[in-house]
């Protein structure tokens, strides 16, 4: 397993303020988007192992994020900000489709599969990934 940890200190003002001062310090967040209904990126990522494989699809429950409160002031900016709309990834029927992956024994992914979140996490890797 590789662990890869990006941070960025804490700064004082606006990020672009910073971004011009020291040439650092932004993320293209539009330029790693994932999947067609380009999600924002994970914050963590799921490898397969070599000999796993997408046979399908799959429907499972999925929720809404709720985000009535998004708007207003944040403690890094005095610029008010609007309230975003509340957003799924459901169809009408309240599910989400998702890869259906068969995989080989011993894969940390299928292991996460078995109840947990891993679907909102980006997974890679196997025989039939393209990325």
């Amino acid at each position: 397993m590789r662990i890869v940890t990006i941070a960025r200190k804490p700064f004082k003002g606006a990020t672009t303020a910073n971004v011009v001062e020291h040439e650092a310090g932004a993320f293209d967040i539009d330029g790693v988007r994932v999947g067609e209904k380009k999600r924002w990126p994970s914050n963590m990522l799921l490898m397969h192992k070599a000999n796993c494989e997408i046979v399908g699809e799959r429907k499972v429950p999925t929720g809404t994020a709720h985000r009535e409160k998004s708007g207003g002031k944040t403690i890094f900016s005095e610029t008010e900000k609007k309230t975003m709309p509340n957003m799924t990834y459901a169809d009408e029927d309240g599910m989400e489709t998702i890869p259906a992956w068969e995989c080989e024994d011993g894969c940390p992914v299928a292991y996460m599969d078995t109840g947990g979140a891993s679907r909102f996490f980006k997974q890679f890797g196997g025989k039939s990934s393209s990325k």
